[in-house]
């Protein structure tokens, strides 16, 4: 349990440095193209799921205390996306569905243009 607890805050902060960049660049213009894949990037290597599997060939999930990459990469693009602090809990909803491969995935919108669906039903346009 103390490691889900761990999750869901450093999945929380995640987020936080997504809400941070987006009012940091909706201020100032700071963001350049391709700053925001780059974060991506980064959450992806830094994934419990993808650091273990390199040093070990495996991973323990039970072992996790930040996150996949996947949950990494959700929460961050949730808040740079949004920019809404309201979006952020991380620990209300089950622990599986912080796991961005059940709340996150590409559909089909009803105005048919793809789009990224968030865990509340919410859609944002495709980036």
């Amino acid at each position: 349990e103390r490691n889900r607890l761990s999750v869901r805050l450093e999945l929380q902060a995640d987020f936080y440095a997504g809400i941070w960049a987006y009012h940091d660049n909706k201020m100032f213009g700071s963001l350049e193209d391709g700053d925001i894949d780059e974060g991506l990037n980064a959450a992806q290597k830094i994934g419990d799921d993808y650091l273990q599997k390199k040093a070990r060939g495996y991973t323990v999930p039970e072992t996790f205390n930040h996150g996949t990459s996947a949950q990494r990469s959700k929460w961050l693009k949730l808040g740079s996306h949004t920019g809404d602090l309201s979006r952020g809990d991380t620990f209300s909803p089950r622990y599986d569905e912080l796991y961005a491969e059940r709340s996150l995935y590409n559909q089909r919108h009803s105005t048919g243009t793809t789009a990224i669906r968030l865990g509340r039903g919410e859609c944002l346009p495709e980036l």
